[in-house]
């Protein structure tokens, strides 16, 4: 029983160890097809969103999924902080 609790434990820890970069990998590959990083829970929906997220992850970079990148981008005046 033991052992078993273990494993258990381990394949949690395992799993939320993955889970976070994964998520963010698949958000990062859709705002370079210039899709929404909300378009990651299509993975949500049986059979059918997996599929098109596989799809809307396969489409080649598109350059305006750069504005993306802008939302880090500190305000005016405060680029030297």
């Amino acid at each position: 029983a033991l052992t078993g609790m273990a494993l258990y434990a381990a394949s949690g820890l395992v799993f939320l160890a993955v889970i976070v970069p994964a998520t963010s990998l698949g958000v990062r590959r859709l705002h370079d097809a210039n899709q929404s990083g909300w378009m990651y829970l299509l993975a949500l929906i049986p059979t059918v969103g997996p599929l098109a997220l596989l799809v809307f992850m396969a489409q080649a970079s598109n350059p305006a999924g750069a504005r993306f990148d802008d939302a880090m981008r500190l305000p005016y005046g405060l680029e030297s902080l």
